[in-house]
């Protein structure tokens, strides 16, 4: 990306990675740098100044909320908002909405989303869905749900426990109200629900590992626990 569009990766503006376990504390190692050349690639193909492209003011940002408002159907320029474990501005919207967002990316031509955005809409579907691996990764939840979605579920795990996935004529947000941060609650959840509604992809074989996730023991001895769906989550409703 830099090599292509000719950037500098001076201007990136999300830190330096922090791990544990060391690493190269070089810029382009931070899990969050693709996302940021994107940005600096939008500012470039627009003539506008990439200094400062995280700022809520800054013309990236405002076609950001712009388009991603649109294709909501939410305004975003009027929604609460804070910064994000990336960095940049991210705007607050309800899970139905981002529920919908989900169900439209799943079918991009569907007469809800704007005429305009219809095409690009679908080059971003075809692209998750022909390389999953690049959404997460192996094991990750999302990857797994668009590698056993026969061509036709989108998802994407977000931070401090949400996860959206779309297919045909369903959007589904599920948001884990303490954060979710071992990554176990969330998951079972989310297959539990695509089962509750029907979806073919909660049979999937890359979705085994997720469907109910053991607790294992720090000491090496046998799972402390095992997370199980709820009665509740058996007897959901569409709406």
């Amino acid at each position: 990306m830099i090599d292509t569009f000719g950037l500098n990766p001076a201007h990136l503006v999300h830190g330096r990675p922090q791990s544990s376990r060391g690493g190269s504390g070089e810029l382009l190692a931070h899990m969050c740098s693709g996302q940021h050349l994107s940005l600096l690639i939008l500012a470039k193909a627009r003539g506008f100044d990439p200094i400062g492209y995280d700022a809520f003011d800054h013309p990236v940002q405002r076609e950001l909320r712009t388009v991603v408002g649109e294709l909501l159907s939410v305004d975003l320029h009027a929604a609460p908002w804070g910064i994000d474990g990336c960095a940049i501005p991210t705007s607050a919207v309800p899970l139905r909405a981002a529920a919908e967002g989900a169900r439209r990316w799943a079918t991009p031509h569907d007469p809800l989303v704007p005429e305009r955005y219809r095409a690009l809409l679908e080059r971003v579907r075809s692209a998750a869905v022909k390389n999953p691996r690049l959404i997460s990764g192996a094991g990750f939840l999302d990857t797994d749900l668009i590698r056993g979605g026969d061509g036709v579920v989108v998802a994407k795990q977000g931070a401090e426990g949400l996860c959206l996935v779309g297919l045909p004529g369903y959007g589904i947000a599920v948001r884990t109200e303490d954060g979710d941060a071992a990554a176990r609650s969330g998951r079972v959840a989310t297959v539990a629900v695509l089962a509750a509604i029907g979806a073919s992809i909660a049979a999937a074989a890359s979705l085994d590992s997720h469907r109910t996730v053991n607790l294992a023991d720090p000491r090496g001895g046998a799972a402390l626990a095992t997370v199980r769906p709820g009665d509740s989550l058996t007897t959901l409703k569409v709406s």
